[in-house]
């Protein structure tokens, strides 16, 4: 019986590295919160070349600084001042999880409300290292612009 479960134990471990599917603990899930906070608290600060310095060497090896910063530029120009940051409990979207295939990660969705529009933002944490790493920003503005009351 121990054998079979050692098998079983290791052809899931296997699994997990192909798919890119691993077990975050509860203590690696209050880091990834931590290092959300900290990621908003820059980008209402506007603190970019922060974020992209801490990001995962995955994400720098795709996305060039100057391209990163205008992208955020562009979100923030978008967006308005933010008003609100919501963990939605959402899973991600099939396609952007299907970016993070490889490597143990975990993802985390959000609702920013600002004053001018509202998004949705994918955060897709690196959970490779001692601690979490910022390895893929996706947002999408379906969640439209703010109504306004006069």
């Amino acid at each position: 019986m121990r054998h079979n479960i050692r098998t079983t134990g290791l052809i899931f471990e296997c699994l997990a590295i192909l798919t890119g599917f691993a077990i975050v603990t509860k203590a690696q899930s209050r880091n990834v919160k931590k290092e959300a906070e900290k990621f908003h608290q820059r980008l209402k600060t506007s603190a970019f070349a922060k974020i992209y310095s801490n990001a995962s060497v995955r994400l720098r090896r795709k996305i060039s600084e100057k391209d990163f910063l205008e992208k955020l530029r562009n979100d923030m120009s978008r967006l308005g001042k933010i008003k609100t940051i919501a963990n939605t409990g959402f899973p991600a979207p099939n396609p952007v999880t299907a970016l993070a295939k490889g490597f143990k990660n975990e993802a985390v969705v959000f609702l920013i409300t600002g004053t001018k529009s509202s998004i949705y933002e994918v955060l897709i944490w690196d959970m490779t290292g001692k601690q979490p790493k910022l390895a893929i920003y996706n947002t999408d503005f379906s969640a439209g612009p703010v109504s306004r009351v006069n």
